[in-house]
């Protein structure tokens, strides 16, 4: 199966690279990107609560 580049996130802390089957349907596409969507914001929270914990104790 033949992938392509979706998105990408990085920071000091991860690097993301999610990649897509291609010839996906519009309904699998969707699935897939809200799953993307939350894959971000549970990196993101768990970034945010990192660095809050070391600002904490510094």
């Amino acid at each position: 199966m033949e992938y392509k580049v979706t998105g990408q996130y990085e920071n000091d802390r991860a690097k993301v690279i999610m990649m897509s089957p291609v010839g996906l349907t519009e309904e699998e596409r969707t699935i897939i990107l809200k799953d993307i969507k939350k894959a971000f914001y549970e990196i993101a929270k768990y970034n945010y609560l990192q660095a809050r914990e070391e600002s904490a104790g510094a």
